[in-house]
């Protein structure tokens, strides 16, 4: 693990990149955080990732807040890291809670009530994600082993301000909680802070622990960016089991709830639990697949079955071919994937011949083989949603669809499956999955534009069109998978722009696009519009999207190597019979 030396030397020897996905990051922190931000950066440069950081004067990381026309806005932040701490809500009576005639609660009540305050004037004058630490549970109490007590007080109501907090991101969605309490557990409540540090320059957070918070920190910003991976890419002996399943048997392969196997067996658990939550998992083996099947089906510890990974490729081939076959059957960018692999030659060779993989070193000592999942910052999603549970399900019945497929014309194929769309308004039911699309999805997409729930809650206050598309079949549903937003530009004109057209890479190639086109430019027509503007945002990725307004009738008005821009009126473009749309406005 890097150590705070290396991040800095990194960051003084590193050139920053010239490319990769801006992002604004506000970090407001009322002690001493020097070279936090360069930290920050190292990690995110190394995710893609081309951050701008503003970090206010020392101890001025409220008044920052309460200052509508300075610095922190002007700076325009995307995501915005709050992190007060118990001296902000009670000041010196966090040393003497005990001290004002035993009202603890009611001061930590009035103390958090002012940095609501705060946090609600911070809310409305920014649009920024706000991630805002909870409180840390001190180690010590006045009264000892006596605060865990009847008659302690003092750890109870913090925690219930912890517990208010959670309640108040209910009103806001686009505040986030860092579990700031669960770090400092993890980490070691009485090591995170070095007192001889803290008494000479106000540093609350050891340099140790500095890169740790930071790639913490990272998880949310790689998130908000999109750049969260969908997929696992693993190799299996060595990797998920110990040994070698063709030549040492499945009675010797390291893999067992106890003794030295049990790193093995935890680390499938972990992949388990990523799968449950939606993460896809695949394999890519230089192997016989006899061999592995064999290990997965008898051996009494496997915690991984068969059936839990999407799609694999277990034969002789380099990785950097199995993995773009894997990418090509999933529809899946190479952008989504992480490969885990114990040997360092085959992950040199999927960096070089597969830069857009996510391909993180692994441990040489396999006990660590746990903490890698927790380390990376690319899992997880910042609004969780029904469609996240139930991914895994959906690409085994995408399995089925390519299986019926086969031998069956596209045609013959598509007005077999009985497809149906369901098209309703953006709503407080769905906005976190629109949110969350905006954020992933990236083949067709037209104009690539990443919002959070608060982005799209103020194009709706602003007027906005919102479509969200529901798409199932025969074989299963496929959820929320399409949503195109437009906004009025000159509504006296009647002169409208769609700001937002994208459609999950899961269900291309059966023209559900066709159908959102034909519902969005029908609302904006009972809107009053009259023309209809659109862009396409040309990427690297968006290949998919390209010609679709074309196809669809739009009239080009001017192109360049980035963008192509369309107009047309909003009249139906109708869509093929072998569709069943259901309008529920």
């Amino acid at each position: 693990m890097k150590t705070f030396i290396d991040y800095v030397d990194a960051f003084r020897s590193t050139p920053e990149p010239t490319e990769g996905v801006p992002c604004r990051i506000a970090i407001l922190n009322g002690s001493t955080i020097t070279k936090f931000d360069e930290i920050l950066k190292v990690i995110l440069w190394e995710n893609k990732i081309k951050p701008e950081i503003y970090i206010p004067p020392y101890s001025q990381h409220l008044s920052t807040i309460s200052d509508s026309y300075g610095e922190l806005y002007s700076f325009n932040p995307d995501i915005i890291f709050l992190h007060t701490d118990i001296y902000d809500l009670i000041g010196e009576k966090a040393l003497t809670p005990y001290s004002s005639g035993g009202d603890i609660e009611r001061l930590l009540n009035e103390g958090f009530e002012r940095i609501k305050k705060l946090l609600f004037h911070l809310l409305s004058n920014c649009g920024a994600m706000i991630v805002f630490s909870n409180y840390s549970i001190p180690v010590y109490s006045p009264l000892g082993i006596h605060e865990s007590g009847k008659n302690g007080k003092y750890f109870k109501a913090l925690r219930r301000v912890n517990e208010q907090l959670i309640l108040y991101t209910e009103t806001f969605p686009h505040l986030k909680i860092f579990d700031f309490d669960g770090f400092t557990s993890s980490v070691g409540k009485n090591t995170i802070t070095d007192l001889k540090l803290y008494y000479q320059g106000d540093i609350r957070i050891h340099p140790n622990i500095m890169p740790i918070l930071a790639a913490e920190y990272s998880k949310y910003v790689c998130l908000k960016v999109g750049k969260g991976k969908k997929a696992i890419i693993l190799d299996l002996d060595n990797t998920i089991w110990g040994g070698v399943a063709a030549e040492d048997g499945i009675e010797n392969i390291l893999l067992s709830p106890a003794d030295i196997g049990k790193a093995y067996y935890d680390f499938q658990k972990q992949l388990a639990a990523l799968h449950d939550s939606g993460i896809l998992l695949a394999i890519a083996s230089r192997n016989n697949e006899k061999d592995v099947w064999e290990v997965f089906e008898k051996h009494p510890y496997m915690v991984l079955k068969k059936e839990d990974f999407a799609a694999y490729r277990i034969n002789w081939n380099d990785k950097t071919v199995s993995i773009t076959e894997l990418a090509q059957e999933l529809s899946l960018g190479l952008d989504t994937f992480v490969f885990l692999d114990d040997d360092p030659v085959n992950r040199e060779q999927v960096r070089l011949g597969l830069p857009e993989v996510f391909t993180p070193d692994m441990p040489s000592d396999t006990v660590y083989y746990p903490s890698v999942l927790q380390s990376l910052p690319v899992f997880g999603t910042l609004d969780f949603t029904a469609e996240d549970l139930e991914r895994n399900k959906m690409y085994a019945a995408e399995k089925e669809r390519l299986h019926f497929a086969k031998g069956i014309n596209k045609e013959d194929y598509l007005k077999s499956i009985a497809l149906r769309v369901r098209l309703t308004s953006a709503s407080d039911n769905n906005i976190s999955r629109i949110a969350q699309l905006t954020q992933k999805t990236n083949q067709f997409n037209m104009t690539t534009k990443r919002y959070g729930v608060n982005d799209i809650e103020k194009l709706l206050k602003a007027g906005c069109v919102a479509v969200a598309a529901y798409v199932s079949d025969r074989f299963g549903d496929s959820g929320l998978t399409g949503a195109a937003i437009a906004v009025p530009k000159d509504i006296n004109a009647g002169i409208w722009e769609i700001d937002t057209f994208l459609l999950s890479c899961r269900v291309l190639g059966r023209s559900i696009e066709d159908v959102l086109l034909h519902s969005l430019l029908k609302q904006i027509k009972e809107m009053g519009g009259s023309t209809v503007k659109a862009k396409l945002i040309k990427t690297p990725k968006n290949e998919p999207a390209k010609g679709f307004y074309r196809r669809m009738g739009f009239a080009l008005l001017c192109s360049d190597a980035n963008m192509e821009e369309f107009v047309s009126e909003p009249y139906d473009r109708g869509y093929p019979e072998y569709i069943t749309a259901e309008e529920e406005f």
